[in-house]
């Protein structure tokens, strides 16, 4: 359908047909089987919901409060709620789980390689949408997966490097594009840090934590601490950046933007998305997870990137 709602639309027509053929067979032999699907598409969306639900509610207390002109409403927020729900059905139990079946690396000819680099708990299956629409702007996307899914982001950092040599090599270009959403943002500046900006032409972050996430806070694992607001690795993260801006280094910061929504339900408060050497921009009404299936956010990622750019330029 062209949006996420399409994918909610398809989460319930399922969960639907799940209790209809349950219902027809109730009291056959098939009954049993039936009323298990119809019991886990429901669990499915009860999960979601009750993730969504958590993150909202985190958000809702401790946001940014949005310029006048990218302030909505309360149905638009629903809204966008709704369209939540759906991309975590749809990114979370379809596109993660099964990414060999959705994404296959391909050669970068025809087009400036970009790698893109997926957030917390994510592999790069959840790219599919966005990778096409990329492609269809003239770029050829090369969506990594980065273990391990509880670790440090620097351990996926270095991984990241290995991988963008590999895309380099692949594509016999010098530098590649970067385009990360959520906690790939964090790797990303993690891999710049450790590993200079030589191989790459530019970087476009998507919902990224830039400055930490309350939401953080509840989350498992390594990278969950290292993303905690006002956390020792956030801290000395941005603190290597200010030596980089002001040292003239072959190796330093690449060109960078910053893409964010003030109605983002996991970056929290949404203004940490802010990067303070980037070039920001704000949009209004997406929430977080569904940025990977949005139409709008790939082409602001596109546009931000250039069309058609030689990345070794």
């Amino acid at each position: 359908m062209g949006t996420v709602a399409g994918g909610f639309l398809v989460v319930l027509v399922v969960t639907l047909a799940a209790g209809a053929v349950a219902a027809r067979l109730l009291g056959g032999a098939d009954a049993s089987a039936a009323l298990v699907l119809a019991a886990m598409s429901g669990a499915v969306l009860a999960v979601a919901g009750a993730v969504v639900a958590l993150t909202y509610l985190i958000s809702r207390r401790h946001a940014s409060t949005p310029p006048a002109g990218l302030a909505v409403g309360p149905l638009a927020l629903g809204w966008a709620m709704l369209r939540e729900l759906a991309a975590h059905v749809v990114v979370f139990c379809v596109l993660v789980p099964f990414e060999s079946l959705w994404m296959r690396r391909s050669a970068a000819a025809g087009g400036a390689p970009v790698v893109l680099v997926h957030g917390y708990l994510c592999s790069g299956g959840a790219w599919l949408r966005f990778a096409r629409r990329l492609r269809v702007r003239g770029f050829a996307p090369h969506a990594v997966s980065l273990t391990p899914a509880f670790g440090s982001i620097d351990a996926m950092a270095d991984m990241l490097a290995r991988e963008i040599e590999a895309v380099c090599a692949d594509a016999g270009t010098e530098r590649v594009h970067l385009v990360s959403h959520s906690m790939g943002g964090l790797i990303c500046r993690a891999y710049l840090r450790a590993h200079g900006a030589r191989r790459v032409a530019r970087l476009v972050t998507v919902g990224a934590p830039h400055a930490g996430t309350r939401v953080a806070l509840v989350g498992l694992g390594t990278n969950c601490r290292q993303m905690e607001p006002g956390s020792a690795w956030l801290a000395d993260l941005a603190a290597h950046e200010a030596r980089a801006l002001t040292a003239a280094a072959a190796d330093g910061l690449p060109p960078t933007v910053s893409v964010f929504s003030y109605h983002d339900n996991y970056v929290v408060p949404q203004e940490s998305s802010r990067l303070e050497w980037a070039r920001n921009v704000p949009v209004a009404g997406h929430a977080h997870v569904e940025m990977y299936l949005s139409t709008r956010i790939a082409d602001t990622v596109a546009a931000a990137l250039g069309e058609n750019v030689d990345p070794a330029a």
